[in-house]
């Protein structure tokens, strides 16, 4: 798959149209089903990786709640944990 060839490429310029495609693929998938549990953590995947961590965290937690004991479940946890972290943080930063 896409996200395979795209992981290890650090320069998001360039990892951006394997990144688009694997994209595409991860959202038909979704299309045709929506409880395919792995395509929802590979769409965080990659949402994560284009810094759009809110989005990630919903498909993160759509993962969880479809596969709560999957493969993946405790890593997954422990981003959707930075994730909440590093918002909340961002969240407080702005008040006096």
């Amino acid at each position: 798959m896409n996200w395979e060839k795209a992981r290890p490429i650090k320069d998001l310029f360039e990892a951006n149209p394997t990144l688009e495609k694997s994209y595409e693929q991860v959202k038909r998938s979704l299309e045709l089903n929506p409880n395919l549990a792995p395509a929802h953590l590979l769409k965080g995947n990659l949402l994560l990786r284009v810094a759009r961590p809110i989005d990630a965290w919903v498909e993160f937690d759509e993962y969880l709640r479809l596969e709560p004991n999957g493969a993946f479940a405790n890593e997954t946890r422990a981003v959707v944990d930075k994730i909440r972290k590093a918002t909340s943080t961002k969240q407080g930063e702005g008040k006096a």
